[in-house]
């Protein structure tokens, strides 16, 4: 798909976003990639980092955090899954 990040940025830009204070903290599904990876694991990891950034657009303080997140979001809606190995 054209115009998307590449994986590894999406990795970059997903570990911004990731929160993670506890097992059951919802910002932690962007802890699970592989190194330099942002792919999602499945559609399950897929669903769950879309749910976590959409709801973090109301909360972007710079154009520039909102045009990074919107990045994120396309990319993570619209890249293959990561292949199993």
């Amino acid at each position: 798909m054209a115009n998307l990040i590449t994986k590894e940025r999406a990795f970059a830009l997903a570990s911004q976003w990731a929160s993670f204070m506890h097992t059951t903290d919802p910002g932690q599904c962007l802890y699970a990639f592989y190194s330099n990876d942002g792919r999602p694991l499945s559609e399950a990891h897929r669903l769950e980092c879309l749910r976590w950034l959409i709801s973090k657009q109301m909360t972007t303080r710079t154009e520039r955090q909102y045009d990074e997140l919107m990045k994120l979001i396309r990319f993570m809606a619209n890249t293959p899954l990561r292949p199993m190995q």
